[in-house]
């Protein structure tokens, strides 16, 4: 074995990336850094497939890359996906820029091979330097400590085994084997924010520190550690400051946030979630006090009001969706949930009744979500390998489409976490590892 795949074995051995049995999915775009992590996962005795888009967006290149990553699956056995986008009309029809069009035309692609075919997890070959760009995007851009941590190895089936590795060492591994990659052109233009960073700001960077990518990865390690302890601690400080009555997402009492120490950074961590980034809560915080001041990000609307804050749902139906800070208790229409928090060794056994279910507290976000399902929405069932659409989950158990309209989630991040009364998603079952337990039931 090499010594890059011993210790890119080792770390997916240390964060239990990938188990031995696992199908995985190699996004394969034809790059070095695709390219070296689909022959690393080969070398390293895991069963790959490959899927290659092609997002039509650089002409003659584009058809280039696909019959290289053609030619590279026929000489290794690889079975090999591939798909075509038209690109520009779907950003233009989603009012989407290229590059997030791309993306989701990407891993909307991805998600549908791994139900088709049965892959476990989808490995993609996001590296150090891709992560430290990420970070310094987040930054320039106004974030909190999730965004300064960047890219994660893990999230949910998508998994970046080379997200400690510098793009140096992943050249070098090609050169050691003596295999080709492809180039791209758009990478060498500075005219997004990310080109810029890559060809401009970092390397003025490295010219005060060579190891720039590293000291930030090691930065991002430390700072995920702290996230997960940071997230518990405020979680108390903001469960004292919020209530959440009926027609509002969120009312926080002004006095007794500002009784803490860290009263702009609880009122950053509890409105950000909502759409408001660090300049509007900036805004917000020097106008306490200003009754009738009034502030609007994508999601919500906020009014200061005397000793409160505000915050609104801008969904013409305000209960279309429900903000959670556990413990609490939800509505929305005919739905009532009851969320509470308990240690793992308070329970004797772990409840997965319909109505009444556990998760792992710590997988989730600080500020839940109880809406009606979307259409086109996925979900991994309990006890189920891949992922399944609702709508098919719902009338496998012969649900009527107006029963399917009032079927109500909860989620985290966008994801779901409970099918209201019927199942949870894999992603955030109990385990063995588990510490705090989110208790879920049904009024």
């Amino acid at each position: 074995m090499k010594a890059f795949e011993k210790e890119v074995a080792d770390v997916i051995g240390q964060r239990g990336l990938f188990a031995g049995s696992d199908k995985i999915l190699v996004a394969l775009s034809g790059g070095a850094d695709s390219v070296a992590l689909l022959r690393l996962l080969l070398a390293l005795g895991y069963h790959c497939g490959a899927a290659h888009c092609n997002f039509h967006l650089r002409g003659d290149e584009s058809m280039r890359d696909e019959a290289f990553v053609e030619r590279l699956c026929e000489e290794l056995g690889v079975e090999l996906h591939i798909t075509d986008f038209d690109t520009r009309q779907y950003a233009a029809a989603q009012h989407l820029s290229i590059e997030m069009a791309a993306r989701e035309l990407r891993y909307a692609y991805f998600a549908r091979l791994q139900k088709e075919y049965g892959y476990n997890k989808i490995a993609v070959g996001h590296h150090q330097n891709d992560n430290a760009e990420t970070v310094i995007v987040n930054l320039m851009r106004g974030t909190g400590l999730k965004g300064l941590i960047g890219m994660r190895y893990r999230n949910g089936d998508i998994i970046r085994p080379l997200l400690g590795f510098s793009k140096t060492a992943i050249l070098a591994y090609l050169e050691e084997l003596g295999q080709d990659f492809v180039d791209d052109s758009s990478n060498m233009e500075a005219d997004v924010v990310r080109n810029k960073i890559r060809l401009q700001i970092m390397p003025l960077m490295r010219e005060v520190n060579p190891s720039i990518e590293k000291a930030i990865q090691q930065t991002v390690d430390h700072l995920g550690e702290l996230e997960t302890y940071f997230r518990h601690a405020i979680a108390k400080d903001i469960d004292c400051i919020v209530e959440r009555p009926e027609g509002l997402l969120l009312k926080i009492n002004v006095s007794r946030l500002m009784e803490s120490e860290s009263s702009h950074l609880l009122l950053f961590e509890i409105l950000f979630p909502l759409g408001f980034n660090s300049a509007q809560v900036d805004d917000i915080y020097r106008s306490l006090g200003h009754t009738g001041a009034m502030f609007q990000s994508a999601q919500a609307r906020l009014l200061i009001d005397r000793e409160s804050i505000l915050v609104q749902s801008l969904d013409e139906d305000p209960e279309r969706e429900v903000a959670i800070i556990p413990p609490a208790e939800a509505h929305l229409g005919d739905c009532c949930i009851k969320l509470t928090m308990r240690e793992r060794h308070e329970l004797e056994a772990i409840p997965k009744e319909a109505d009444r279910v556990a998760v792992d507290a710590d997988k989730l976000a600080l500020i839940l979500t109880l809406r009606y399902v979307r259409h086109g929405e996925r979900f991994q069932p309990f006890g189920m390998k891949g992922r399944k659409l609702v709508s098919d989950y719902l009338t496998d158990v012969k649900m009527s489409r107006f029963e399917k309209q009032k079927q109500c989630v909860v989620c985290s991040g966008g994801e779901i976490v409970w099918l209201v009364g019927q199942r949870v998603d894999q992603r955030f079952a109990v385990t063995p590892e588990t510490r705090r337990i989110l208790l879920m039931t049904l009024c």
